[in-house]
């Protein structure tokens, strides 16, 4: 299940972020420009937070993009990597937050306000009836509104 492999994919993903980073990390050492020392700082925030814990919490997934955008900044040698750094947020947060995600997919609140659904869907599925397997369902959902 997600939730039981949920860390490891987390931890998989920092270290495919940090995997782009370390050439950069590598090459940044001996006399720097302020970029340069406003990238290497960046680079040691986002290693920092990535190694910290097995939880991304919204807090510690703003102060990551944050990071990344120093990192990321036009003229800085990795910028062409800011793609694929993109999406590998992006299954970070989508991970991260898979619970609410299903929750707010998975609200029926609105059909408490939308009551008079109900007998336009059974005649919809009066009139098919190879979808009967549909009711239990379309009830389920209007009692949890």
């Amino acid at each position: 299940s997600i939730a039981e492999c949920q860390s490891i994919l987390l931890r998989h993903m920092a270290g495919e972020i940090m995997a782009l980073f370390r050439p950069l990390h590598n090459k940044l050492q001996g006399r720097l420009t302020d970029q340069k020392r406003e990238i290497l700082m960046a680079l040691r925030l986002l290693e920092r937070l990535l190694r910290g814990t097995e939880s991304l919490s919204p807090s510690r997934r703003l102060a990551m993009r944050l990071a990344i955008r120093v990192v990321l900044q036009k003229g800085s040698p990795v910028y062409s990597e800011a793609a694929k750094v993109s999406r590998t947020m992006w299954m970070v947060d989508m991970l991260a937050d898979w619970q609410r995600h299903v929750q707010e997919a998975c609200d029926c609140g609105g059909l408490f306000w939308s009551q008079e659904l109900l007998p336009a869907m059974l005649d919809n599925i009066y009139n098919r009836p190879h979808q009967i397997n549909r009711v239990h369902y379309i009830l389920a959902a209007f009692g949890d509104a």
